[in-house]
């Protein structure tokens, strides 16, 4: 199943790991997004292959020492391998490490400039294979690119750097450039690249010994924003360059001019010019170290520049509203007392227009009461119906009643006057009420109007001000975060583990406080809670009790019969295994016996072949004294074989019909592929197929059923047995069709005699070739050469002894004569009659075991295989 959630693995330095490894790794975590394999030395492009398939969201991948990346192109595009595979399949891949990758060359980064377009890192330390057109293909690709290691690589050289800092591509974002030891580096490389990547903070010029004052001239004008610059080894600078350096680049926290012409003393007045930054001077290292948190004054510095602007910027955007804002209420009160002016004019005049309205009426009333005092006679009548209405009264002619009815006249006139100066009075009371009252309802009104207009001019001020604000801090995070990654990590790192212990111990104290006050309120629930809990758990236990008792008898039942059956398995496995252990203990004394007696017959090889030298060389009675002497040790050596094959031979008859006899063992030297798998008894398991391992490797190889008719003909059938012969081992193999039995040992059917074996040879005719060959009619072998037991119809037994000894006499010696039947005579159950193979080996058939054994008259040697040298003549 694997572990398809995991996304971070690390194994780097693991030296025993291979590609089966990777292809588990990315066959069970097809959400891996980082895997680091960096010194792991077995693992090929054949990996990444397995890798690309199935692991699709990788971005991070390590292959630093990993010595057998390639770009997996030397089968065909087709079947691509390597950094191919890996970028046809892992498009998402941002970081990738190529340290120390020794086989990545420019095809190689061809593939990585064609694949991964998302890049942002690439490490190429000690590539030494990798040169300018490789980075070339990388630039015009890979334009997000931030970090570039390429130290060390000593083909690289400006044209390479023209393709960074090209106008066509390049790599506008780049941060981070790493040239060290790159020799074939020159100032005009450096120009070019300057103006194309301004962004670069941190850059290593170390060991480009072909760079001046003229390339920090260029780093002055355009790098403003560089941090860490190593200039170690270069020459060709001198002072005035690094004082550029100190007018321009004042954000700079990390130089060092160590091995170079800049001395520390040069360096001591300029060091007041880079205020992030320490003078120092250790052995041969000299140069600007960061301050102690360096990057934390510096992000403290931009941050209050930031905000400096933000707020100049606010500033001056409020004061142009609020010109705006006065301008406005200026235009407004202008417009207000312009209206208010010609209002008080006009009001002005109708005022004095009234007043003199009212002179005028005042005027004549008074000159017509004047003209009524003075007599009947006054012509003038100013008010002809009033007069006429005071000349009804019968007193008319009394001067006294005339003006006691004029002053009441006037008197009600000025009563009238009053009551209508009152009534006008509170009608102005009331209109200026009303109005007052008006007013106040249009002064609500507007302000209630300019406080809306207020509210929502404040709200978009601060609408703007806030989208100003938050543009202005985007911008300045994005800046921080792309400058200050590596050190908002840490810093959030710690700030996590500190907020995280923090808010341990709020919440720590938070549920203890809340823990006490629930104490206190959950103790009378408890406290009423465990007198029914008690009875409940009462009636529940004593339930449960009678489940698990009944549960418990089932399981003891239960686990008797496993470990009844478990005791029953391991004693068979003890059985199996004590019987392997058996086996190997009696194939180890076996083959201890064949080594010895392999030692015996090359010693005794020796011994003969020294003696046949001496017998050249010695006279006649040195002759006849080694031939008694090798007599006389034949005899004894006959004496030792006859009961160490008496040994032997009882060991081997038990070994041969408890193990071999049914072709149970395939590693033994008897053991062939015609097996009959049904009396595989000494397995202990009676079980088909085979589980054992060697059993497992012979089924899957040639299956699970008998080799005999009709998949292969027999090489002789007698009677109701059948007989297949191994072409490979020459072993013999019996198997009756009628009641499915197998054995090595012959059948009655097959036993013979060495007379009989003698007399059933006949002469037959191949008909493919019309040769004649010899076939014997009992051990089915054939031959094309005539056995000297052969008897052709008309020929005497006699003359067939007589061929036969003058066949067994004709090339051996009459020392080697004597020994072949001493040699000859130790076996009571062979036949006296052989088949010289040649090189001294004689065939003899053994009438006890049915088989043909050899034996060699120069060594001395006996065995039943077929030596090498014979088996060409051996009748098979």
């Amino acid at each position: 199943m694997g572990c398809p959630a995991l996304a971070h693995v690390n194994v780097s330095h693991c030296v025993k790991l291979t590609d089966l490894s990777l292809r588990a790794v990315a066959d069970g975590c097809i959400r891996l997004g980082l895997l680091d394999i960096s010194g792991c030395p077995r693992m090929s492009d054949i990996g990444l292959r397995y890798l690309s398939v199935h692991c699709r969201d990788l971005h991070t991948l390590g292959l630093r020492s990993t010595i057998l990346i390639s770009d997996g192109l030397s089968l065909g595009r087709e079947n691509a391998q390597g950094l191919a595979a890996l970028s046809h399949g892992c498009k998402r891949l941002q970081h990738l490490d190529l340290t120390k990758c020794i086989r990545v060359d420019d095809a190689a980064c061809k593939q990585i400039g064609r694949g991964f377009h998302d890049l942002r890192t690439l490490i190429l330390f000690g590539c030494s294979s990798v040169s300018s057109p490789g980075v070339r293909d990388v630039s015009r690709q890979c334009h997000k690119l931030t970090l570039l290691d390429l130290s060390h690589c000593r083909l690289v050289d400006d044209a390479a750097l023209v393709a960074m800092g090209g106008s066509d591509g390049g790599m506008p974002l780049l941060q981070s450039l790493r040239l060290r030891e790159c020799e074939k580096v020159t100032t005009a490389g450096i120009q070019q690249l300057c103006k194309g990547c301004i962004y670069i903070r941190t850059l290593d010029l170390a060991g480009c010994h072909r760079l001046d004052d003229m390339a920090l001239l260029a780093i002055c004008d355009h790098l403003t924003e560089l941090q860490h610059l190593w200039l170690a080894g270069l020459h060709s600078i001198t002072i005035i360059g690094v004082s550029w350096l100190a007018d321009r680049c004042i954000n700079l926290m990390e130089l060092d001019v160590t091995n170079s012409a800049i001395s520390y003393m040069a360096l001591k007045p300029l060091r007041a010019a880079w205020k992030y930054g320490d003078l120092r001077e250790h052995g041969k290292v000299r140069g600007i170290v960061p301050k102690y948190r360096a990057m934390d004054m510096m992000f403290l510095d931009h941050y209050g520049t930031c905000w400096k602007a933000a707020i100049r910027i606010q500033c001056l955007y409020r004061a142009k509203e609020a010109r705006r804002d006065a301008a406005r209420r200026r235009e407004q009160a202008l417009v207000h007392w312009a209206a208010s002016k010609m209002q008080s004019v006009f009001r002005g005049r109708q005022a004095r227009q009234y007043a003199a309205v009212q002179r005028m009426l005042r005027r004549r009333q008074h000159d017509a009461a004047t003209r009524i005092q003075v007599g009947p006679s006054y012509e003038y009548n100013p008010y002809p119906i009033r007069i006429q209405d005071l000349m009804i009264q019968p007193s008319f002619s009394s001067s006294p009643s005339f003006q006691a009815s004029y002053r009441a006249h006037v008197a009600r006139t000025l009563a009238e006057r009053l009551r209508k100066q009152r009534d006008r009075d509170r009608y102005v009371r009331m209109v200026i009420r009303v109005q007052a009252a008006w007013r106040r309802k249009k002064a609500r009104d507007v302000f209630n109007s300019k406080r809306l207009l207020k509210q929502a001019w404040e709200a978009r001020r601060q609408m703007a001000a806030a989208v100003l604000q938050r543009a202005f801090r985007a911008y300045g995070w994005r800046n921080r975060n792309s400058l200050f990654s590596t050190a908002l990590k840490a810093k959030k790192a710690e700030q996590q583990a500190a907020a995280n212990k923090l808010q341990t111990l709020y919440r720590g104290r938070a549920a203890r406080l809340e823990a006490q006050q629930k104490r206190q309120a959950l103790k009378l629930f408890k406290r009423k809670k465990e007198h029914a809990a008690m009875c409940l758990q009462r009636v529940i236990r004593r339930r449960r009790e009678n489940r698990l008792h009944q549960r418990r008898l089932d399981e003891d039942a239960a686990a008797r019969s496993a470990a009844t059956k478990i005791q029953r398995r391991f004693r068979r496995r003890q059985d199996m295994l004590s019987y392997q252990l058996m086996k190997i203990g009696r194939e180890f004394q076996l083959r201890t016996d064949a080594a010895l007696r392999l030692q015996a017959a090359w010693r005794r090889k020796q011994g003969h072949m020294a003696k046949h030298m001496l017998r050249v060389l010695k006279d006649e009675q040195y002759q006849r004294r080694a031939n008694a002497a090798t007599k006389l040790q034949t005899r004894w050596r006959g004496r030792l074989g006859r009961a160490a094959a008496a040994q032997a031979q009882q060991a081997a008859i038990q070994c041969w019909h408890a193990i071999h006899a049914g072709g149970r063992r395939r590693k033994h030297c008897f053991r062939t592929l015609f097996d009959h798998y049904g009396k595989r008894i000494d397995y202990g398991d009676g079980e088909f197929p085979s589980v054992w391992p060697s059993e497992i490797a012979q089924d899957e190889l040639d299956g699970w059923y008998l080799r005999t008719s009709p998949f292969r003909e027999p090489s002789l059938v007698l009677g109701d047995w059948e007989k297949y012969v191994d072409d490979t081992s020459h072993r013999e193999w019996y198997f009756n069709p009628t009641t499915k039995v197998s054995t090595y040992l012959p059948p009655n059917a097959f036993k013979a005699t060495a007379e009989d074996v003698a007399k059933a040879w006949v002469i037959k005719q191949e008909a493919a070739n019309h040769v004649a060959y010899y076939f014997n009619e009992r051990t089915g072998q054939r031959t094309f050469e005539r056995p000297p037991t052969f008897v052709e119809n008309g020929e005497t037994t006699g003359e067939a002894v007589l061929d036969e000894g003058g066949f067994r006499g004709g090339g051996v010696d009459e020392s080697s004569a004597g020994a072949t039947q001493e040699a000859a005579a130790t076996n009571e159950d062979a036949t006296p009659c052989g088949m010289d193979m040649g090189d001294g080996w004689t065939q003899y058939w053994d009438d006890t075991y049915q088989v043909y054994y050899y034996f060699n008259t120069y060594t001395q040697e006996s065995t039943y295989t077929p030596p090498d040298g014979a088996v060409e003549s051996i009748a098979l």
